[in-house]
């Protein structure tokens, strides 16, 4: 993805599948679905695009805690929700996640875990720009929660509207 410096990046076409929530801790990698291009900043990271009955599943991977990615969506992803999952490449669950920064071409949305149900969002200007941290748009309701071991990140349908490209940038814990 130009711009982001990514060290790799993947295109997967395997086939659309139904993700069921799965234990952490020596799982299979979900099966990616169909047509989705991905990358991610560091060799260790991957992200996996997984359709499921309810919407679209982002299932991220990370060695360090620390990381972005991109993804491309497809047009059958719109119009239903989103859901991020960030978890450890050992298979633990992300603890904190002290920043997450969602960015699509018009639109930012940014917070962590203690301001689920309310992060920032900021909308880009006519030349893609977005405006500094203190010049936020508005409040977006995007659920932040451990469940099961893992860290999720619940979008409402239509949050994301038309847009393809979709890069994620996180970090469990400030050390």
């Amino acid at each position: 993805m130009p711009g982001m410096g990514m060290a790799r990046t993947a295109a997967v076409a395997i086939g659309v599948v139904s993700l069921a929530i799965y234990p952490l801790g020596g799982e299979q990698a979900p099966a990616p679905a169909a047509g989705h291009e991905t990358s991610v900043k560091k060799p260790g990271d991957t992200l996996v695009v997984v359709a499921t009955k309810a919407g679209t599943e982002l299932v991220i991977v990370s060695g360090s805690g620390i990381g972005a990615a991109a993804a491309m969506l497809a047009a059958e992803d719109f119009g239903r929700p989103l859901v991020l999952e960030f978890k450890y490449a050992d298979g633990r669950g992300f603890k904190m996640l002290e920043h997450l920064s969602l960015t699509t071409p018009r639109l930012r949305i940014y917070g962590q875990l203690d301001e689920s149900g309310r992060l920032a969002f900021y909308w880009a200007d006519a030349q893609g720009k977005f405006p500094g941290e203190l010049e936020m748009s508005g409040w977006v309701r995007v659920q932040v929660e451990r469940l099961d071991g893992r860290m999720r990140v619940v979008l409402p349908a239509n949050m994301l509207d038309t847009a393809a490209k979709l890069v994620v940038e996180w970090i469990d814990a400030y050390r």
